[in-house]
C-alpha cells in the first residue's frame, strides 16, 4: 500500500487495516447480513490477492453464526468446480473472525443482474 492514508469505511475496519498481522484490506468489495467482504492482499505470500469475509463486529459474540461460518467453511472446502469459489481457512483474533477466499476479478452480481435485465429489455423491444 502506498503513503496515502487509510479511508474510514466503518467502524470497525479501514482500508489499509492488517487483519491476522497478514492480511491488508485493500478496499470493500460488498456488504450481506452476516458481514462483510474485502479484497486484501496477503502480506505472506507476495501480496496475492484474496477475499476476506468479515463476521460483522455486532455478530461476533454470537457463537451459533460463528459456528455457522465456520461449518460453511468445512462444507465448501469439500467442494471442487469451477463456479464454486475456494475458500481457505477461517480466522479468530480478537478485533474479527473471517474467512479467506479465492478472489476472481469481476462485476458484481447486482451489477450482472442488471445488465442483463437491460439486454432482455432491448430485446423485448426490438420484437
Amino acid at each position: 500500500m502506498g503513503p496515502e492514508t487509510p479511508t474510514r469505511l466503518s467502524p470497525a475496519l479501514c482500508t489499509g487495516d492488517l487483519l491476522a498481522g497478514r492480511f491488508r484490506l485493500v478496499r470493500m468489495l460488498g456488504t450481506g447480513s452476516m458481514g462483510l467482504v474485502w479484497l486484501a492482499t496477503d502480506e505472506q505470500l507476495e501480496n496475492e490477492p484474496l477475499a476476506c469475509k468479515i463476521l460483522r463486529p455486532s455478530l461476533g459474540d454470537r457463537r451459533e453464526l460463528v459456528a455457522d461460518l465456520k461449518r460453511e467453511v468445512l462444507l465448501t472446502r469439500k467442494l471442487r468446480h469451477p463456479n464454486i469459489l475456494a475458500l481457505h481457512t477461517f480466522w479468530e483474533t480478537p478485533d474479527a473472525q473471517f474467512v479467506t477466499m479465492e478472489y476472481v476479478e469481476g462485476m458484481s452480481l447486482a451489477d450482472a443482474l442488471s445488465e442483463r435485465r437491460a439486454a432482455i429489455a432491448r430485446v423485448h423491444g426490438a420484437l
